[in-house]
């Protein structure tokens, strides 16, 4: 059993049977809560330790949570935290009230990797192993 996923019975883009996976609402909620709640702690520590600490937390979440079907909360996710971050910097001094999103993505497409998917489809791992498993 998987944790951290609700199982749909789902269609592909063919019609054909495709088993979904969908992160726990309840769990991607609190994910966002406390990487908030740490971005806030983290407020006036500097601009690229905090990226890097914000770059780790997405990846890891990608990581596990970046299979087929379930990519739209992983970019969700994603952007959920990027925004956080540019609210925390604009309340961290008179001057960054102006940070401009052009400024600030600067700071994002530098340090923070864009999530992709990380795991295959279920059906072409099991096909390619069973290729490799010969008998004779």
């Amino acid at each position: 059993m998987i944790h951290g996923f609700t199982h749909i019975c789902s269609k592909n883009k063919k019609g054909d049977f495709f088993l979904r996976r969908k992160t726990i609402k309840k769990r991607f909620k609190r994910k966002c809560k406390e990487v908030k709640q740490e971005l806030w702690s983290k407020m006036h520590e500097n601009i690229k330790t905090t990226g890097e600490w914000l770059a780790s937390v997405i990846t890891g979440y990608a990581n596990y949570h970046a299979v087929p079907g379930n990519m739209r909360i992983v970019k969700a996710f994603y952007t959920r935290c990027v925004r956080e971050w540019l609210r925390v910097l604009r309340r961290r001094s008179h001057k960054a009230r102006n940070l401009k999103w052009k400024e600030y993505r600067k700071y994002v497409e530098w340090l923070i990797p864009r999530p992709r998917l990380v795991h295959p489809f279920p059906d072409l791992r099991f096909r390619a192993s069973a290729l490799k498993v010969r008998a004779g």
